[in-house]
């Protein structure tokens, strides 16, 4: 589908330019740090609705492990300090005034406590762990031990996709596996988590919804192309998309292909790119009457019945109602938040951008590629973000946290 850039290889910052005799450069990471970081993505990524239920609320285990290996990590940042200066600015100057004036709005409204803890999460908690925390261990890690996990995960998200589109494409059997592939207090419930469509069912892979399955495939689809070099696999990966029904994925992913060549990511140059982009028009085509919809469909005024967002909308200095950030991004950041919230979120949901366009020219491929994704998470926020649903706002700060990463640190060790 595209013309990629040469083979992967483990790329080093000129910073880590080791004069002749110097010690050799580590060819892995540190061996616990990387199965750390093995157990997080394997539970974030490649399974990351696993889990038990504590009453109503799931509990996926990605989560519960982020919270076992946080202090353990801590322990290490004591004792070996690291941290990005730039993650450290992130998280001080724009993260902690926004959760705390988030905290501020629901507790002056009475909400509910289940509300304070979902967004002290996601604007306190995971934003401490992943750019403080855990930020700095990345750089304990090779280019290719990052690479070949994450390749590995999504390898097994698109195909475990697309094996259970078709299962329940010929045999309405829909295949789950109890505390992995789904979450205990939800077997047996996919089907009616509106996943459904005409007589096909979303592709919604090991994340169970087909509109956060394509979230964070789009997002982490530039990483993925990158490290897999595939045209085979990103072809798959396009496809996956397509298959999760989703409008919003259908136009994140015109939208992050477009990213990825203004990024110089790929580069669409030859006859066999445009062959597999018709060919995937006509899956899309061909799909539309399985559904039950029509041409006319596919551009919907009220984005899905989400009209309700901008038709009640309130603006206001400081957010009126309850604080219910979801679905369009930043119309729920503005009606919960205010003027003001709004603000404060929009520096630190587009400051990572600002960063990295602004080291543009220094950046590796792969920190590149965490930016296209950050980007296309932004842009596919316009008409879904998915925001409080695991594992979106995790994998979103994990590609902000590669793209603060400055290299191998065992290469500037053994400079």
């Amino acid at each position: 589908m595209a013309s990629f850039y040469p083979e992967y290889r483990q790329t080093l910052d000129p910073r880590d330019w080791r004069a002749p005799g110097a010690a050799a450069v580590p060819a892995a990471g540190h061996p616990l740090i990387f199965a750390g970081f093995l157990l997080l993505m394997l539970f974030n990524v490649a399974l990351p609705k696993g889990g038990i239920a504590a009453g109503d609320v799931p509990l996926t285990f990605g989560y519960m492990l982020v919270g076992l290996i946080a202090p353990l990590g801590l322990i290490g940042l004591i004792r070996r300090p690291a941290i990005s200066p730039v993650a450290v600015f992130h998280f001080l100057a724009l993260f902690l005034p926004l959760g705390l004036f988030t905290l501020y709005r629901i507790q002056s409204g009475a909400g509910a406590p289940v509300v304070l803890l979902t967004y002290s999460a996601l604007f306190l908690i995971l934003p401490l762990v992943t750019l403080i925390v855990f930020s700095s261990y990345l750089e304990a890690l090779t280019e290719r031990q990052i690479a070949t996990v994450l390749k590995w995960c999504v390898v097994f998200v698109l195909g475990w996709g697309i094996l259970n589109f078709l299962s329940y494409a010929l045999f309405t059997h829909f295949i789950e596996v109890p505390y992995l592939t789904i979450n205990a207090a939800d077997s047996g419930e996919i089907l009616g988590k509106n996943n459904r469509r005409g007589s096909l069912m979303k592709l919604v892979s090991t994340y169970n919804n087909g509109n956060v399955c394509g979230v964070c495939l789009l997002m982490l689809m530039p990483l993925f192309v990158h490290v897999t070099k595939s045209r085979m696999w990103t072809v798959l990966m396009c496809l996956a998309i397509i298959l999760t029904l989703s409008r919003t994925a259908w136009f994140g992913l015109v939208c992050v292909l477009g990213i990825m060549m203004a990024l110089r990511l790929i580069r669409v140059t030859n006859i066999f790119g445009w062959t597999v982009g018709i060919a995937l028009a006509g899956v899309l085509i061909l799909l539309l009457p399985a559904i039950g919809w029509t041409p006319d469909r596919l551009i919907d005024p009220t984005l899905g019945h989400r009209d309700y967002q901008w038709l009640g909308l309130q603006i206001t200095l400081f957010g009126s109602g309850e604080v219910r950030v979801h679905e369009i991004l930043y119309l729920g950041l503005l009606q919960s938040l205010g003027v003001i919230g709004l603000l404060l979120a929009l520096a630190v949901l587009f400051f990572p951008v600002g960063y990295g366009l602004a080291s543009l020219s220094r950046l590796s491929a792969l920190r590149r590629s965490a930016l296209a994704g950050i980007i296309a998470y932004l842009v596919v926020a316009c008409l879904d973000a998915a925001l409080i649903y695991p594992p979106v706002f995790l994998q979103f700060l994990f590609l902000v946290a590669l793209l603060y990463r400055r290299g191998f640190a065992g290469a500037r060790e053994a400079g």
